[in-house]
Formats: structure tokens, sequence, C-alpha cells
């Protein structure tokens, strides 16, 4: 009995972490910061600007959260 609810525990835990990961986008965050600690020139931070606005509003309208 007590491995059932070690078993069903853990698949709980499992499936609230996979759901959560549904409720935010990230669009281009990730790869804009590693271009910006690896090749600081390659990251305009006025191309930073426009496309993390462009994530957001893309966020907002999908109804998840950056």
């Amino acid at each position: 009995m007590q491995q059932i609810l070690v078993i069903l525990l853990l698949a709980l835990i499992a499936s609230g972490c996979a759901s959560n990961s549904q409720k935010y986008y990230w669009g281009s965050y990730e790869n804009l910061v590693y271009k910006m600690y690896n090749k600081p020139g390659a990251a305009d931070p006025g191309l930073q600007i426009i496309t993390l606005t462009r994530d957001i509003q893309k966020a907002q309208d999908s109804g998840k959260k950056v």
C-alpha cells in the first residue's frame, strides 16, 4: 500500500511539473541571454528590446506568462 502511495505521489509531482512549463512563454529570451554573455556585440540592445517586446505580445496573445 505504501509503495502505491509513493508511486501516485511521484506521478502527481511529475504531472504538475509538466503542466507548469506550458503556462509560461520563453520566446527568444534564452538565445538573447546566451548571445549577450558569449558574444556581446551580436546582442544589439535595440534588437533585444524589439525581440522581447514581440515575445511579450505573443505570450499575452496566447494567455501565457512571460
